[in-house]
């Protein structure tokens, strides 16, 4: 119960301060768990729109205290193409709808495969089926990053 209503705050009643603790929770959780040496993310973006509606993106915001406190690289290199909220989607529309929902944002187009790290962290906050996190991945590793490890802070059954 206390998770959800974390998430709640943070995400719906914008309680923004949290960023800086869901920041470092997850920068605990990289350390626990992935053995790598050079700490590169990549956030999965928002929806289009949710930033001018919400004024923020979670997120984001979590992937730049990451980055100005704990020296990750950020790379923001994926675009979200729809703008349908998740959650107004059922389990089978996800599934048959997400092939084509995120792409190589400008700045993912732009850089060069020898520019790009072997080995990264995806970050999001809610997995509920996988299917996100999964047409990300497929995104990276078709421009050449080998391996993509993903880090999520709460999962919906």
């Amino acid at each position: 119960m206390w998770a959800k209503n974390f998430m709640f705050n943070w995400k719906m009643a914008e309680k923004r301060g949290l960023s800086t603790l869901v920041a470092l929770l997850c920068h605990k959780a990289i350390d626990a768990n992935f053995n790598i040496e050079q700490k590169v993310i990549i956030p999965v973006p928002p929806r289009s729109g949710k930033i001018r509606e919400k004024g923020w993106d979670q997120i984001d915001e979590t992937c730049s205290v990451l980055e100005n406190l704990y020296g990750y690289r950020v790379l923001r290199l994926l675009r979200r193409k729809d703008s349908v909220q998740q959650k107004k989607l059922d389990r089978n529309q996800r599934l048959d709808e997400s092939e084509e929902r995120y792409v190589l944002s400008g700045k993912g187009i732009g850089i060069k495969r020898e520019n790009l790290p072997k080995r990264v962290i995806l970050i999001d906050d809610v997995m509920t089926t996988g299917i996100t996190v999964e047409s990300c991945a497929k995104v990276l590793k078709s421009i050449g990053i080998e391996k993509v490890d993903v880090l999520t802070l709460f999962i919906v059954d």
